[in-house]
């Protein structure tokens, strides 16, 4: 082989040197620059208000990281139900979702005290209470491989019913539709016969007079217009915390910059739900106490209340203590009977 040859294979092997050199790099490169993809989940309608939350969530953390993470958000079911989200999430099938604490009560009873009724008086006794309860859920929802990110505020819960139900006497004997485990032992410890029927057939049992009322949202109450088969809302009965949150192994593979932002859009977004909900209960009350009669309870109304269903709360504390965690069971009891 002559020194042209050699020349000629020598070029020729650097010019394949390179190109593997460029094709590795471009690779690289692509790879560096195709966003973090986190699959956000919830069984809410696409319509619903706390659905907007998802988006706007998405839409900040797009935003703020500059296209390094992409949220997916997928409502109404699409990827998991309520009840589904628990295990997906936990288990890293999903890497976000949102639900209520009480979809998590049968992994931890703890997680169900918003769902009794007076345990939480309203948007501003939970908002005193909040930074405490969440420092006492934080290591308990890690204990089922998730961190907490931010709550989304659902709204107020009262009752719909055909007669009015303004004291505890008044429930006895009296048929309701329940919600939750925690309502539906409410609703029992009053004397009335709790009742398990699917939202979309309330309106028609009520105007049937199967039952006798119904717990939901004063939102749902006027979208709903149970204002057409019943004259009596009362409330606020209890107050639902809905919470978002992501695997904890996704979120230890997460740089610290993109920790730290997840967090900041999370105060943004809890923020903004507050507002969008407070708007969304006052234009129902509004619209519902010009077709209907409305009993909002006073101050002195909910201590009467409080005491009257004081004997639930001793069986969710009794549930928390046999399942090993009286600890933190009674913590948030506390916490919430504090600052009231």
């Amino acid at each position: 082989m002559d020194t042209k040859q050699k020349r000629y294979l020598k070029s020729g092997a650097m010019l394949i040197v390179g190109t593997l050199m460029l094709c590795v790099t471009l690779v690289v490169n692509a790879s560096a620059q195709s966003p973090i993809v986190l699959r956000y989940s919830s069984g809410l309608p696409p319509v619903h208000q706390v659905s907007r939350m998802q988006k706007f969530f998405a839409e900040e953390v797009s935003k703020k990281t500059g296209g390094r993470v992409k949220v997916e958000v997928y409502t109404g079911g699409q990827l998991y139900k309520h009840n589904d989200v628990v295990d997906a999430a936990s288990l890293g099938a999903v890497d976000m979702g949102l639900n209520s604490t009480g979809h998590w009560g049968g992994r931890n009873p703890v997680f169900n005290f918003p769902n009794y009724f007076f345990l939480i008086n309203g948007t501003e006794h939970w908002l005193r209470a909040r930074d405490e309860v969440w420092k006492i859920l934080e290591p308990l929802y890690q204990k089922q491989n998730v961190k907490l990110l931010h709550f989304i505020a659902y709204g107020e819960s009262g009752v719909a019913s055909v007669m009015p139900l303004d004291k505890p006497e008044d429930w006895k004997g009296k048929k309701i539709r329940g919600v939750t485990p925690g309502c539906f032992q409410s609703i029992a410890t009053l004397g009335a016969v709790s009742t398990r029927i699917p939202e979309a057939e309330v309106y028609d049992a009520i105007g049937k007079k199967a039952i006798d009322g119904a717990c939901s949202g004063w939102s749902s109450f006027y979208s709903r217009k149970y204002y057409e088969v019943v004259n009596n809302f009362t409330g606020p009965l209890w107050w639902s915390v809905w919470i978002s949150f992501i695997n904890l192994d996704k979120w230890k593979s997460l740089a610290n910059d993109i920790q730290q932002t997840l967090l900041k859009v999370s105060g943004d977004t809890e923020a903004f739900s507050l507002d969008l909900m407070k708007e969304y209960d006052d234009k129902s009350l509004q619209h519902l106490k010009k077709v209907a009669r409305v009993k909002y309870f006073t101050a002195q109304e909910l201590k009467v209340w409080a005491q009257a269903v004081k004997p639930v709360h001793n069986v969710w504390l009794k549930e928390c203590a046999d399942k090993g965690y009286a600890k933190e069971g009674q913590q948030v009891y506390d916490a919430l009977i504090r600052t009231n």
